[in-house]
């Protein structure tokens, strides 16, 4: 084969064969040159001169080509003439075209066959170089991550055995490669942790999901490492070839979670500490509290003087005062630790809300503020919520108006937000007339500890805690806390709740029994526009026709503008504090006037005077309530003053808050309690609302009293928690346990000082009914109770019929005997109630010192004493200790002495209610 010489540029020159990319030109230039020959034209004889021929070979060759290669197969034809011969010649060259143009193609095919087959081996070639490059930087990047890494990683066979460390491992554990290279790796695993080594190696033959065990290896110096291993199957050729696992060494974050742990339970403990503590001084703090104030307003209740009434007062003003900021600091303390809950109960709201207004309207009374309650119609009766949180924001809110306004009025509105079958949400706001707040200081005042006014001189005491308080409580109720306010022109707090519907369907309120409401005139006089208006809203509601009047004078007119035109009023609502001329010049007015004598008259008060009571009696007012009037109160009110036996009686009794109290249900109650001042406490406020009590002193004496009364003695028991020999929680476990099958369960109700998160659940899941937190307040106490004890309709049909309890004292008879004189009743009531617990002292000494004619002599006096009143059940147990003495019979006479006390204890509890009454 020939060489070619190819210049690859100047000066340049290679040896070899044409580059492939020539290779086909070169091929098809030989091809061209051998068609261009292709056409021979064989004539084998002689031509003429002149003659031409289609191909230059002919002329040149085609003697020799005939004779030398072909000539013995024309020699025939060339004998048969010319024309014979070109003939011969042109079918040979079209076969020879033929010939050669199929070598050419096929050479063609050959040459790019060729060519694509080397392509293909080259680019391959090429690959496989790339591929084994690559694959030998990423086992070069392996070894180095390998050696490298901070995590222990290592391989094993199936056998477990080890094939590979890293450099990790051996500085982990101070073994070389030389030592451990064909050990077990069990070896390296502590004892306690074999059988979880080879669970993990036999779920990775199982080809099982990746999973973390956590364990712990054993170095070299015999030093444990725990460690969270992840390991995997290494596969080669499509079988289990071994294990790579790889360890982290979690030393470190274990001592850190360990840390963690103690601290965390270092704060738990203290935590429980801080509210252990919480619990413990609200229990000590409140107890003692209770009886201060409870005592306090016992004694406000009964005659004294100007001066005596001014310590006391002032004596309860500063309990509560402490109370205030014992309770805002308790539940500040217990959203800090978010331990504040909230507890659902089914609840009236406007009965509720009434409630707690009544316990800020003396303050707001000192001050000269008219403080009013507007519910709307719509608002559902009873709803279920937490009253007590409820009761915590408006007190708060209502307090914080009274106390930033010097005159006009604070009132709270209550409307509907929305409704849906599950919720509904309720709008409250608290509007005032007082010194307004700064818009700069508006958002501030809902930080703890913060007043708008933060001077050393400000003039508004508090903690500053009040608004933080509601602010959190109406975010955990569902709701959100804002304020709008002009500095100078009153405030306006806005909230708003979420409750449920009520699982109990309240019957709401509407007009009943013997008086028939629906059109009845009526005529409301009032110098305060907004106390007019939420009267005109409530008579209205009930179907009457109520009238306004602004003022004593305008009243008078009203009045006799509706007798001309043949409409007069048969009832008037008058407010007692009105400028030019108050209520009960008015009320003298049209007493005095035989036009409107027949009307009658209740009187409306923002705060009572001593001696209002006797007033109204005097004048012949029917009605004496204090301010903001509860609207059931209200409604009550009225139908009781326009009953028709009452307006046909003329010594009826006047119908004031206690007489509403004694309308309601009266409950015989079982009351424990081991400390003396608060078990008292509570006998008289319980007494005075006409409940029939009965004390004991510690959990097994209320278990034993119950069990005595064969179940049925009682409708519900008041529970101390913290009791002697047994506490109120194991008594309610003992009684629950003692009342299986009885017809009806028996109500308890929790009485503590505690007053901490999940207080009432522990008693509640103890199998307690309810829960007061003391100090007690008797509206509360009251309310809870009726609360929790079912409804007549649900009991009547389980218990007997009780018969009404007959009055201490027979006020008729007593005012007779005295001829009608109430002033010198009331005098000779105040001195027996100032003699007798003297008199019972001496009468206890003779008892105690077996003295039978001092005993006679004491009974006889009491029981003449007690007879001037009307007070037949005390007469008759004087007169049987009389007797009994006079016989001489010791063995009963601390019976009858015990049957005595308890009598007299109970007239001297219904002068105190009648000394309420007149003191207003």
């Amino acid at each position: 084969m020939k060489e070619f010489r190819v210049t690859c540029g100047p000066g340049h020159r290679t040896r070899g064969w044409l580059p492939t990319r020539r290779r086909l030109p070169a091929a098809a230039a030989i091809l061209a040159l051998l068609l261009h020959g292709a056409p021979l034209c064989l004539t084998g004889g002689e031509v003429s001169a002149g003659s031409k021929t289609a191909c230059p070979i002919y002329q040149s060759s085609t003697g020799g080509l005939l004779k030398g290669i072909r000539g013995h197969t024309f020699v025939p034809a060339l004998a048969s003439g010319r024309s014979t011969v070109e003939t011969i010649a042109r079918w040979e060259a079209d076969e020879w075209t033929w010939i050669l143009g199929g070598a050419a193609i096929l050479l063609i095919f050959a040459f790019l066959w060729t060519e694509i087959l080397r392509r293909r081996l080259r680019n391959k070639n090429s690959l496989l170089r790339e591929w084994m490059h690559r694959e030998t930087a990423l086992k070069k990047r392996y070894e180095e991550l390998f050696e490298n890494a901070n995590d222990i990683i290592y391989t094993t066979d199936l056998e477990g055995k080890l094939t590979s460390i890293n450099r990790a491992t051996e500085t982990a554990t101070g073994y070389s490669r030389d030592e451990v290279l064909g050990r077990e790796g069990l070896d390296l695993v502590a004892e306690e942790y074999h059988k979880t080594a080879k669970a993990m190696l036999r779920r990775k033959l199982q080809n099982d999901a990746p999973t973390i065990y956590s364990m712990e290896i054993v170095a070299k110096d015999g030093h444990r490492i725990p460690v969270e291993i992840s390991s995997r199957l290494i596969v080669e050729e499509g079988k289990p070839a071994g294990v790579q696992g790889i360890a982290r060494d979690v030393t470190e974050r274990k001592r850190i979670e360990l840390e963690r742990r103690k601290a965390q339970e270092a704060a738990e403990g203290a935590n429980r500490a801080k509210s252990e503590f919480l619990a413990n001084m609200s229990h000590e703090i409140r107890t003692p509290l209770n009886g201060v104030l409870g005592m306090t307003e016992l004694a406000l209740s009964t005659r004294l003087n100007e001066e005596q009434r001014e310590y006391l007062t002032l004596v309860k003003s500063s309990g509560e005062a402490l109370l205030t900021v014992i309770n805002d600091i308790l539940d500040f303390s217990k959203i800090e630790a978010g331990r504040l809950d909230i507890n659902p109960i089914d609840f009236e709201l406007r009965d509720s809300l009434g409630d707690t207004l009544k316990t800020l309207s003396l303050h707001a009374h000192e001050k000269g503020l008219e403080l009013a309650l507007h519910v709307a119609h719509d608002v559902p009766y009873t709803l279920r919520g937490d009253p007590t949180r409820l009761r915590q924001i408006v007190v708060n809110l209502v307090g914080n108006a009274i106390k930033f306004t010097d005159q006009g009025e604070v009132v709270l509105h209550v409307t509907v937000e929305s409704q849906a079958e599950s919720e509904i949400a309720l709008h409250f706001v608290v509007a005032d007339t007082g010194i307004g707040i700064p818009s700069d200081k508006q958002q501030m005042i809902f930080a703890p500890f913060t007043q708008a006014d933060s001077s050393s001189t400000r003039r508004y005491g508090g903690t500053g805690l009040g608004l933080t308080i509601s602010f959190q409580l109406t975010e955990l109720m569902g709701g959100r806390l804002w304020v709008e306010s002009t500095k100078g022109e009153g405030s306006r707090f806005h909230f708003t709740i979420c409750f449920q519907p009520a699982h109990t369907k309240g019957d709401g309120l509407s007009p009943t029994g013997s008086v028939n409401l629906q059109g009845l005139p009526a005529l409301v006089v009032d110098d305060n526009a907004t106390n007019r208006r939420l009267l005109e809203e409530l008579l209205s509601n009930w179907g009457m026709k109520p009238a306004m009047a602004d003022g004593g004078w305008t009243g008078l007119e009203t009045m006799k503008q509706a007798k001309a035109a043949g409409k007069p009023f048969p009832l008037v609502l008058i407010d007692a504090l009105m400028p030019d001329m108050d209520g009960f010049t008015l009320a003298e007015r049209i007493k005095e006037d035989p036009l409107f004598s027949g009307a009658t008259i209740m009187m409306l008060t923002s705060g009572g005077h001593r001696g209002d009571a006797a007033r109204c009696r005097k004048l012949g007012i029917a009605a004496y309530l204090h301010k903001p009037v509860k609207e059931r109160d209200l409604l009550q009110a009225v139908q009781l003053a326009l009953a028709p036996d009452r307006k046909d009686s003329k010594d009826a009794e006047l119908i004031t808050r206690h007489t509403l109290r004694q309308e309601r249900r009266k409950f015989r109650i079982l009351l424990a309690e081991d400390d003396i001042v608060n078990r008292q406490l509570a006998e008289h406020l319980l007494r005075k609302c006409g409940h029939e009590v009965t004390s004991v002193t510690n959990g097994r004496k209320a278990v034993e009293a119950v069990q005595a009364s064969g179940f049925g003695g009682f409708d519900v028991v008041l529970m101390d928690v913290q009791m002697p020999e047994m506490d109120g929680l194991e008594a309610t476990a003992a009684l629950r346990a003692l009342e299986t099958g009885q017809p009806k369960r028996l109500p308890i109700i929790a009485m503590t000082a505690h007053a901490m998160k999940g207080d009432r659940s522990r008693f509640l899941s103890a199998g307690m009914d309810g829960y007061i937190a003391k100090p007690i307040r008797i509206q509360e106490f009251v309310n809870v109770i009726e609360q929790t004890v079912p409804p007549p309709q649900e009991t009547e049909k389980e218990l007997p019929a009780k018969p009404a309890a007959p009055e201490v004292i027979d006020w008729k008879q007593a005012l007779a005997t005295v001829e009608g004189e109430s002033d010198l009743l009331f005098d000779l009531l105040r001195i027996f109630a100032n003699e007798a617990p003297a008199t019972i002292g001496k009468l206890r000494s003779a008892v105690e010192s077996n003295d039978a004619a001092a005993i006679h002599l004491i009974a006889h006096t009491l029981k003449g004493s007690v007879g001037n009143f009307g007070a037949t059940d005390a007469v008759e147990a004087a007169r049987h200790l009389e007797t009994t003495a006079q016989k001489g019979d010791l063995q009963h006479i601390p019976e009858r002495f015990r049957n005595l006390e308890e009598k007299i204890q109970r007239v001297l509890e219904a002068i105190a209610i009648l000394q309420s009454e007149v003191s207003g």
